[in-house]
């Protein structure tokens, strides 16, 4: 023996010697007990065996001496006890040990004896025994017993690895026989390997050990977390058995992960600390949350040594089925109904806030884990409230609550809802914000998110498989107008339900309000919660804006529209307590006017009182036609006669027909905004009171003014203007009739030339058409040929041209420019061309015909009109040349101002122009001398100017093979009040 253990032996038997002198009250006796130390019959306690053995339990029983606790050991009479006490070899010098916090009882089984060497023979692989405030877990694996409060299970159930937590032991030497038991004592005394109390062992540290490392516990963890400092909830852990479930076993109990998100990953801490939030919403979170963590936590300890298998009770109360568990594999494992614990037991520590300062001892319950267990729910039902805490939708619940929208949450009615949510793909992910869906929603905002049935969108467009649309790229898409809640509330429109308008587009893809934004991204599989069917969308849904802004959503192209609207201010109107109904012309429509239209832009007051027939007082949707009357934004009362089904189009379209004004409308192809409904139509039809005459529409260009003047030589024919008779003019540039002699009014001609200008009534619409037909079109010079025909340029737009043909099937090729025709008799039309309707040209003497009839003298005649044809074509050649010389001189010294012989030609064309000084005309001017068209000047052009045009394409190079100049290009002018050229 050592110095040190002769030392404490001698201190042990002086203090036993002298307890019992102070005992029994005899120092004779005291004497004798000395004496019979070394006697083998003599009685012995736990503190006598210890110091038989002081090679191994020297150093706790210098502990226990310094504690004052020999004779608390000497003392204890109970029945019987079980001491666990650790060697020397297993306690470390250079660990202070706190003397103040030592307690000797938990060293100490009390009322059981244990004999390990009976659980080895027996199987019994686990005891669970209630250890004071420590209890502890007996585990047998190859004839060794393990015991601890946790055990870590970090790779494997059967490898074991002391990291931070010492949180199990070995009783030692169970291969040798055991130390004696006292004789005046009735226990039991092992050896350990470490010290107790075991490193505590909480909840939180419980999750750190397991999760992400052999069982998935991220669901439990965050949950428990979130009431980890409610110690009054806590206490319900203490004495129980928690089931930890891994999250495979957790989603199994929920039908979706939006259910799960809100019971394991909404925390009520943020939720109760948004002031906004509805309290009876904070309430039932708590409520739900703790009756889930309720149902795992069953009353009293599971295991083998503490309960026998039989019936249980959760903490949540009674259940739909009787919870059974029992114990499985000789007590290593327990199972509750068919579900088995993947684990052992677990003691875990909890701390009791009542008593912090542990005064009263610590508290501790066990908990298993499984892989798989059945929650009963019971009284946990969801709700489209609940849904949306789940979804993270909390801006958007802040402000339903704060605008007193709540009722729409709770209520049992039939509803759809579109929402926004952020992270809505992932709601697993405990990174997220549930403050990150603040959009700023304003109460009508709010409400136009729901429709106040259920909405199938599949089946809803399954139903209307033939209405087919395209926008601007030639995609196909379908629409349907849905009702929306936003009503009663809605001013702007009298209080009519605002609708929705969905889009669906290829490989289903659908749209709100927009076929580019808004998009729904599950339209096939629709969130179903009692009632109610939550669409989630890409974005926060908007009420529908401007009318600018609503037509910029959609792919057609109406901006003469929108800058009509504009200029005429009718883009904010009056809020009339109906609604307006808008019928927006496309660009298309507004070019096929042409004339009309710079008529209209030259006279404001024709166009504003035109666009407001365009725009009704009243709601008119093409999935609800019904007669209603209407008024117009001119104050006209509209009845609508009849809706007539346009089959033949494209896509199903509708005629509607008032007394008014007719348009032509594809079903479903209304755009939604602020105040009502949009129409885009493809066609013009003017109303009934606006009249647009010939007289009208030869004012509108100089070109028409300048033609008038010579159509006023000829009676008969200015009596079609003035009385819009059903005829139609070609009318040739101002620049083309200057430059053609034959605009003379002193020419014997004349008056044919300008009936070959002028088109019967019933020949307009082969000019509509221009089908290039065989059919010519009659002119009031009878017996001259013109036809119509449509000649592609390169580009996407047919040219259109009136073509004259002489008796050699020869071609003049007219273009036409411009045309416009009267509102009251469609069939009488102005078409402004480039070039006149030439008689020069229809009257030019062919070449010579020859007709042979001698077929035996064929060689002989051969020869000679060989002959004359080589004259003939040297004569011609020779004064084809001459004529052009003296063409190009004529036209040199027509335009030269100081030419002195100017007068003679000009006098002869100028007579008519000369008797109407008031008469505006771009040939002349207010003094009857002639000035440059604003359409270009008719001089002869620079010679750079003639490379240029002799560059231009072969159509424009060769449009008149039997024209003496290029085509005329033609200058536009700017609307002062509209920025647009006419």
């Amino acid at each position: 023996m050592t110095i040190l253990q002769y030392f404490i032996l001698a201190a042990i038997f002086t203090t036993t010697a002298v307890s019992r002198t102070f005992l029994e009250g005899d120092l004779v006796d005291s004497i004798s007990t000395v004496e019979d130390v070394n006697n083998d019959e003599r009685y012995t306690t736990i503190i006598d065996v210890l110091a038989d053995h002081i090679d191994k339990f020297s150093k706790i029983l210098n502990i226990i001496r310094k504690t004052d606790n020999i004779n608390y050991l000497n003392e204890l009479n109970d029945d019987e006890f079980t001491v666990i006490l650790p060697v020397d070899d297993y306690l470390d010098d250079s660990v202070d040990i706190d003397l103040k916090t030592f307690d000797i009882e938990k060293f100490i089984l009390f009322g059981e004896k244990l004999d390990f060497h009976e659980n080895i023979s027996a199987g019994i692989n686990t005891l669970v025994i209630k250890w004071g405030d420590y209890p502890l877990i007996f585990e047998t694996v190859n004839e060794k017993v393990l015991f601890y409060q946790q055990r870590n299970i970090l790779n494997s159930g059967s490898q074991r690895n002391k990291d931070k937590y010492e949180t199990y032991s070995e009783i030692l030497n169970l291969d040798k026989p055991l130390l004696e038991e006292p004789s005046e004592q009735n226990c039991q005394i092992y050896e350990s390997t470490s010290m107790m109390p075991f490193s505590k062992v909480t909840l939180t540290s419980f999750f750190d050990i397991y999760k992400d490392k052999y069982y998935k516990l991220n669901l439990l963890s965050q949950l428990v977390e979130f009431y980890e400092r409610d110690y009054q909830f806590m206490k319900s852990f203490i004495n129980n058995t928690f089931l930890v479930v891994t999250d495979t076993g957790l989603t199994k109990n929920f039908k979706n992960n939006i259910e799960l998100n809100y019971i394991f990953q909404t925390n009520p801490e943020l939720v109760t600390f948004d002031s906004n939030l509805d309290s009876k919403a904070k309430i039932q979170l708590i409520i739900d949350q703790k009756l889930v963590l309720s149902e795992l936590l069953i009353k009293g300890l599971l295991g083998n040594g503490v309960k026998k298998p039989g019936p249980i009770e959760t903490l949540a109360g009674e259940t739909p089925f009787e919870l059974s568990y029992g114990i499985d594999d000789n007590g290593y494992s327990i199972f509750i109904n068919e579900f088995k614990a993947e684990s052992l037991p677990n003691i875990i520590q909890y701390k009791d806030i009542e008593t912090i300062d542990y005064k009263n001892g610590e508290r501790f319950g066990l908990s298993y884990i499984f892989n798989d267990y059945e929650l009963t729910n019971t009284n946990l039902e969801f709700n489209l409230q609940k849904y949306l805490m789940g979804l993270n939708a909390y801006g958007f619940l802040q402000e339903m609550y704060y605008r007193d929208l709540g009722y729409l949450l709770n209520d049992e009615k039939e509803k759809t809802i579109f929402i926004c949510v952020p992270n809505h793909d992932n709601v697993l992910d405990d990174t997220f914000d549930i403050f990150e869906d603040e959009y700023g929603y304003n109460k009508k905002n709010l409400i136009y998110h729901f429709i106040e049935r259920k909405i199938n969108i599949e089946k809803e467009f399954a139903d209307i498989g033939k209405w087919k649309y395209y926008d601007s790229d030639d995609e196909m898409y379908q629409t349907i107008l849905f009702d929306s809640m936003f009503c009663k509330f809605n001013k702007l429109m009298g209080k009519h339900c605002q609708k929705l308008k969905l889009y669906k587009k290829k490989k289903d893809r659908f749209y709100i309000n927009d076929p580019s934004s808004f998009e729904i991204t599950n339209p096939l599989n629709p969130i179903v919660i009692n009632n109610c069917l939550i669409y989630l969308i890409s974005e926060p849904l908007q009420l529908p804006g401007s009318i600018m802004q609503s037509i910029g959503h959609e792919f057609i192209h109406t901006s003469q529209s929108l800058i009509f609207l504009q200029n005429l201010n009718l883009l904010n109107l009056p809020v009339n307590g109906e609604g307006y109904t808008i019928f927006v012309p496309e660009d298309i429509a507004w070019n096929s006017l042409d004339l009309n239209l710079d008529y209209m832009k030259k006279n404001i007051n024709i166009l504003n009182k035109m666009w407001k027939n365009f725009i009704w007082e009243g709601l008119l949707y093409t999935n609800d036609l019904q007669k209603t009357n209407y008024t117009n934004f001119n104050g006209d009362a509209i009845k609508i006669i009849d809706f007539v089904p346009n089959n033949n189009a494209s896509s199903e379209s509708v005629h509607i027909i008032s007394k008014h004004q007719n348009f032509t409308l594809q079903k479903g192809n209304d755009i939604l905004f602020e105040q009502g409904v949009i129409h885009p139509v493809s066609q013009i039809e003017y109303p009934s009171d606006i009249q647009i005459t010939l007289k009208n529409l030869l004012e509108t260009t100089n070109n028409g003014l300048d033609f008038m003047i010579f159509l006023k030589e000829i009676p008969e024919l200015m009596k079609i203007v003035e009385e819009n008779l059903a005829y139609s003019f070609i009318v040739p540039t101002s620049t083309a009739m200057l430059k053609d002699d034959q605009f003379n009014v002193n020419a014997t001609d004349f008056e044919s030339l300008m009936k070959l200008h002028v088109i019967n009534s019933n020949a307009t619409e082969l000019m509509k058409n221009c089908d290039d037909g065989d059919e010519p079109v009659s002119t009031l010079l009878g017996g001259v040929p013109v036809y119509c025909k449509k000649i592609d340029a390169g580009g996407k737009i047919l040219s259109q041209f009136l073509i004259m043909k002489n008796k050699q099937g020869d071609e003049k090729k007219v273009r036409i420019l411009q045309k416009g025709c009267q509102t009251n008799n469609p069939n009488s039309c102005i078409y402004i061309v480039d070039d006149p309707m030439s008689l020069k040209w229809l009257n030019n003497n062919p070449i010579l015909e020859l007709h042979m009839n001698l077929s035996w003298q064929s060689f002989l005649m051969g020869l000679l009109v060989g002959g004359f044809f080589f004259l003939g074509t040297q004569v011609v050649g020779v004064g084809i040349k001459k004529y052009q010389k003296e063409l190009a001189r004529i036209d040199y010294d027509e335009f030269d101002d100081n030419d002195p012989n100017e007068g003679n030609q000009g006098d002869r064309r100028l007579l008519s122009a000369r008797s109407n000084h008031t008469q505006h005309s771009l040939l002349y001017n207010e003094n009857n001398q002639i000035v440059n068209s604003d359409y270009g000047s008719v001089s002869r052009p620079a010679t750079s100017n003639t490379e240029n045009e002799n560059n231009r394409t072969n159509f424009e190079a060769g449009y008149s093979e039997n024209s003496q100049s290029q085509p005329i290009s033609v200058q536009q002018k700017k609307s002062q009040l509209f920025g647009t050229s006419y």
